[in-house]
C-alpha cells in the first residue's frame, strides 16, 4: 500500500500546496510531508481528516493505494 504516493497525487490534482492541504486538514505540514513521503504511517482519525479535506471519500483513498504486492 502506498498511501503517502496517491495523497500527493491526489493533492497536486487538486491543485493544493502540501501547506494549504495540511492547513484544511488540521495536521502539520511536517507530519502531512512524511506522510507523503511514506515515512511516517498516518493515524485513522488524520487520514479521514485528509481524504475529506481532498474530497475523496476514505475507501476510495485505501483502493487508490493498492499497489500490485497488495493483491
Amino acid at each position: 500500500m502506498d498511501i503517502g504516493n496517491t495523497i500527493r497525487e491526489l493533492r497536486r490534482k487538486k491543485g493544493l500546496k502540501q501547506g494549504e492541504l495540511a492547513d484544511k486538514s488540521d495536521i502539520s505540514q511536517a507530519y502531512l510531508s512524511k506522510i507523503e513521503n511514506n515515512s511516517k504511517e498516518p493515524t485513522i482519525t488524520s487520514l479521514k481528516a485528509i481524504a475529506l479535506s481532498l474530497d475523496v471519500p476514505l475507501p476510495i483513498l485505501f483502493f487508490h493505494s493498492l499497489t500490485p504486492e497488495d493483491i
